[in-house]
């Protein structure tokens, strides 16, 4: 009943931290949201800081590929963690002594964006390094799930200690989340790079790496499917804290946690429900109906009103989105050389730096409209868009 990759110790050891400290950054990025709707109840100003966190991406997440490449992935990790923990730290201190501001959270964003576009790219690329070949599907959905147990987990602890502790409190939590990837880190053994060509240059080095991906269709296909949902649709969360006024039961905070906890419950069923795609025939077939399944289910949120169906179709929406993130993930690991593991995952993240495109239109579109408009406007053009990619790429349909 154990999976595999977590009868490797050090995998599981690697994987508990990191459930850890990104339940921590998912409750975060939940109070974050909270506090820039408190301060300016403005969407647009939650799309602008929803952009400082994914913009850092475009420029410095192809050379964070080359770096990952080409030094000890475990020495990157340990970094990362301990500066996302600092962060969360210096922001707690910000709140409680009364300076913070929306333009500083603005800056909290962006320094947390430029850290995370090493700490993305590093996460994806030191899985096969920590398991055997055999336990390579295994490790890629327990790290898929990793990022769903926390979906859950981060929304729930700010709904409980956001009334509680307040948003200075959760930001400290959020840093000590941090100190068991830390230690993790310190105290794994090396895992040096894959030899690179001599002479090459940090600038050389990330040109081959599109030149490699370029080269490979199927390749090329993944990565642009992946960042579809990522950019038009998962920014509808930002719009959580516009939504969460007005509706439930209880208070605006207990609601917002219902609404992110939703969601991640979806993710948890989609996980399991994706262990089963894993073995099927039809990889790629699941995929794509996954991801358009996750556009339709957008549309039909943004017209719900009772809010036990909106709570309904957020676990719908997160299992559609927990199926074809596990699914792209693990076609991309597995048809992936080495070599070039760092610089794909690389590029396989740049769309969290594109966010901010769908963030801002979603923030746009909700001033000047609705928050369901926005929603059901971006739900189709994802539907389109897998629609169109599903008859031009026969290839992805028959991937087992």
């Amino acid at each position: 009943m154990i999976p595999p990759a977590l009868r490797e110790m050090r995998f599981a050891a690697y994987w508990c931290a990191i459930v850890i400290s990104l339940s921590g950054h998912v409750m975060g990025m939940v109070v974050r949201g909270w506090l820039v709707n408190e301060l300016t109840h403005s969407s647009v100003w939650l799309g602008g800081v929803y952009a400082m966190v994914g913009l850092p991406g475009l420029v410095l997440g192809p050379f964070a590929g080359a770096l990952v490449d080409r030094v000890d992935r475990g020495k990157v990790l340990l970094v990362t963690q301990a500066l996302h923990g600092l962060n969360a730290l210096l922001l707690a201190i910000a709140i409680l002594t009364g300076v913070i501001s929306p333009p500083l959270l603005l800056l909290f964003a962006l320094m947390a964006g430029s850290i995370g576009s090493f700490d993305w790219t590093v996460r994806l690329a030191i899985v096969p390094k920590l398991v055997r070949p055999e336990s390579l599907d295994s490790a890629v959905a327990l790290s898929s799930g990793a990022w769903i147990l926390a979906g859950v987990l981060g929304p729930a602890l700010a709904g409980v200690l956001l009334p509680r502790i307040g948003a200075a409190g959760c930001f400290f939590v959020t840093s000590v989340a941090f100190v068991p990837s830390v230690l993790t880190a310190f105290r794994r053994t090396a895992i040096p790079p894959e030899p690179s060509k001599p002479g090459d240059s940090w600038l050389q080095s990330t040109v081959e790496g599109y030149r490699y991906i370029l080269g490979r269709r199927l390749l090329r296909t993944l990565l642009l499917l992946e960042g579809i949902p990522v950019v038009f649709g998962l920014p509808f969360t930002t719009l959580f804290p516009i939504l969460a006024e007005g509706a439930g039961a209880g208070s605006k905070e207990e609601t917002l946690g219902l609404l992110h906890g939703a969601l991640g419950v979806g993710a948890i069923l989609g996980a399991t429900l994706s262990s089963i795609s894993l073995r099927t025939a039809r990889r790629g077939r699941a995929l794509l109906v996954s991801a358009g399944a996750f556009g339709a289910g957008l549309m039909t949120f943004a017209v719900s009103k009772p809010f036990l169906v909106v709570l309904a179709l957020l676990v719908a929406i997160g299992v559609m989105e927990s199926i074809f993130s596990t699914l792209n993930a693990t076609l991309v690991q597995r048809i992936t050389d080495e070599a070039y593991r760092g610089r794909v995952m690389s590029v396989y993240n740049l769309p969290w730096g594109i966010t901010p495109v769908g963030g801002l239109s979603l923030g746009l579109v909700a001033k000047a409209f609705d928050p369901g408009v926005a929603i059901a406007l971006h739900g189709s053009l994802i539907a389109l868009l897998v629609v169109g990619i599903a008859a031009a790429s026969p290839e992805l349909r028959r991937t087992t």
